[in-house]
């Protein structure tokens, strides 16, 4: 059995467990330190929340040497979660004052237009057809993520504006979440890379809500130099976008209906981010929708 197969098998054999009743769980791959690739399950039980990851390669290692098996692995995740659950009743003291929190603020990237109540409480700016909103995120470790939603009441606290987010987000999300590009067969970190495809994937290394990734200052242009012109960024979900060159695509709107139908047959409700293509002209230097 692959990796790939033995996530899979993790992720079904945890959807019938009681204790995740209720909860999205699904199976992903993320990036971490030196571009190492590393396969993991995330549980979650609250849509506004980000979902902790739970790595499944050190379990991978010892079913090969036939040391657990796929149930046991099991176990030690949903132990993991209940860990982690208890840690987080620990942190509920979390400092909220903004000098302890104002180089934690990152953006993320959500659809505007099926966010319209979400939204009725969240500080966000409107980019292209999209909104950015903002979070702290106060603990980063191979258990996940910890990180608290900003609200109008919390951002009115600090006495601050969405504009005065976004500054200090525009410095913070790129450090905390360093971008990913990657074709089919490749990751690598943006510095280095250096090839010739069809598509890429834009992302972060976490691959948690990675499709931000495209509202970092250097981004744009970096991928316009890669693939040697124009593009579309096509809204795979929340957590990346692809990029695909221009000269690729014979007719934009067969994008569209490419979007239209992942979004409704692959994705879940709360990994959607947009059902249509925005395209970059490197000679104007902006996005259009």
């Amino acid at each position: 059995m692959s990796k790939y197969e033995f996530l899979l098998q993790v992720e079904q054999n945890l959807k019938t467990r009681s204790e995740v009743i209720g909860a999205s769980v699904s199976s992903l791959i993320c990036v971490k330190n030196n571009d190492t690739e590393v396969y993991g399950i995330s549980i979650n039980f609250n849509p506004e929340k980000v979902s902790p990851v739970f790595y499944v390669d050190r379990f991978y290692d010892d079913y090969c040497r036939k040391k657990l098996t796929v149930d046991e692995t099991v176990d030690s995740i949903l132990a993991s979660y209940k860990a982690l659950e208890a840690e987080r009743v620990e942190h509920s003291d979390v400092s909220l004052d903004f000098e302890d929190c104002r180089d934690k603020i990152v953006y993320r990237l959500v659809s505007l237009k099926k966010n319209k109540k979400y939204l009725e409480d969240i500080p966000h700016i409107i980019w292209l057809d999209l909104a950015v909103i903002f979070t702290v995120v106060y603990k980063q470790s191979d258990s996940g993520l910890e990180s608290i939603k900003i609200n109008y009441e919390l951002m009115d606290s600090w006495e601050k504006k969405p504009s005065d987010l976004l500054e200090l987000a525009k410095e913070n999300t790129p450090r905390l979440f360093p971008a990913v590009i990657k074709d089919l067969s490749t990751i690598l970190g943006v510095e280095e890379l250096e090839l010739e495809t069809d598509m890429l994937i834009l992302s972060n290394r976490q691959y948690v809500f990675g499709a931000a990734a495209i509202m970092y200052d250097d981004i744009p242009e970096r991928i316009a130099d890669i693939v040697k012109g124009d593009y579309y960024v096509i809204p795979s979900s929340v957590h990346e976008v692809l990029i695909l060159p221009t000269d690729h695509v014979e007719d934009p709107e067969d994008i569209n209906c490419i979007i239209s139908q992942i979004n409704t047959d692959c994705l879940i409700s709360t990994d959607i981010l947009s059902d249509r293509a925005y395209f970059y002209s490197r000679q104007e230097k902006r996005f259009q929708f």
